[in-house]
């Protein structure tokens, strides 16, 4: 990659992608090399580099863990490894009327005031657990990740999308 004053531009060779953000302007660029061959992870969310990048210049860091919200407004962190059970607890807390925020990315900042951000509105789910949840197949797009099945769903698909949009002071972080 490189980096200057004025913006930076990287080259993802695992995803086939140039991203460039102008600081200046605030524009940014996202050019795949081929969208249908894109991994899950970057189909559910895309652009993770540019985002991260303008986030951390608002002193928000993206974070590989699943958030939560009651409806007061305190949310739960959950960082773990993969399949240690972050979308399959997010997503049962989704469908069951809660506030959600991500099942694997969100971030986190907001100085001495931690809090949490939802950086994207879709959740992905490991094959297994599609069967858990009955009242989202009608909105699961099946893909395959290297061998791996997976199921994607867009939380602006769902009626009553009971998604927190708004930054939420943290209440709880666990660690496995």
């Amino acid at each position: 990659g490189v980096s200057s004053e004025e913006g930076r531009v990287l080259y993802q060779d695992w995803l086939g992608t140039y991203s460039a953000v102008n600081r200046e302007t605030r524009e940014a660029f996202y050019v795949p090399s081929n969208v249908a061959a894109m991994p899950t992870c970057e189909r559910a969310a895309p652009m993770r580099t540019i985002l991260n990048f303008l986030l951390n210049e608002e002193q928000f860091q993206m974070v590989h863990a699943a958030a939560i919200a009651d409806r007061k407004g305190n949310s739960l962190l959950l960082p773990g490894q993969g399949m240690s059970g972050k979308s399959t607890t997010a997503i049962e807390w989704l469908t069951s009327g809660h506030l959600y925020q991500g099942d694997d990315l969100c971030a986190i900042g907001g100085g001495e005031n931690l809090e949490t951000l939802m950086t994207y509105q879709s959740a992905k789910m490991r094959e297994l657990a599609v069967p858990l949840f009955p009242s989202l197949h009608s909105h699961l797009e099946h893909l395959d990740e290297l061998g791996e099945k997976k199921a994607l769903f867009h939380l602006d698909d769902l009626e009553n999308n009971p998604v927190a949009m708004r930054p939420l002071r943290v209440a709880f972080c666990c660690q496995k």
